[in-house]
């Protein structure tokens, strides 16, 4: 069975893995999804998400949502620029 090329499903806004109270992440999922739609997996764009908000926990409250938004944006991109690996 070729694991490499199964997607773990779309995970749900509500269950990302966030504080109950932390918003960054959720306003920042909706705008992403559309930006990368059909160009990667929505399961990818929740990923990036969830590791720049939790990469960014000591940051101020306030700039939160940019900032993660900003930082996830960046790795989508990087990971479209990454070659792809092969076996």
């Amino acid at each position: 069975m070729n694991t490499a090329t199964s997607a773990p499903n779309p995970v749900s806004t509500d269950i990302i893995n966030l504080l109950p109270s932390d918003d960054a992440g959720r306003q920042a999922i909706p705008r992403l999804v559309a930006e990368f739609a059909g160009i990667l997996p929505a399961w990818q764009v929740h990923a990036a998400v969830r590791e720049a908000r939790h990469d960014l926990a000591g940051s101020p409250i306030s700039a939160l949502p940019e900032l993660v938004e900003r930082l996830a944006r960046v790795r989508l991109r990087e990971a479209l620029d990454a070659p792809a690996v092969t076996r």
